[in-house]
């Protein structure tokens, strides 16, 4: 599998006044409370919709992880 980084100006620049973008995560290495990475790291792939931002972070909706309580 092919591994890429998108630079945060490049996701930025997708979000327009008529459309926002969907990301596709590595989802043990952007959230541990949702699912734990096992000893040997394995790809899990998670699609997130990108619902806000500003200069330096993305706000991301997670339909699948809820949090306890």
């Amino acid at each position: 599998m092919l591994e890429h980084q998108l630079p945060y100006s490049r996701l930025l620049s997708a979000v327009t006044e008529h459309s926002i973008p969907i990301v596709l995560v590595d989802m043990p290495l952007v959230d541990a409370g949702c699912s734990t990475p096992p000893p040997a790291h394995h790809y899990v792939g998670h699609f997130l919709l990108v619902v806000g931002y500003d200069a330096t972070h993305a706000v991301v909706h997670n339909q699948v992880c809820r949090a306890a309580g």
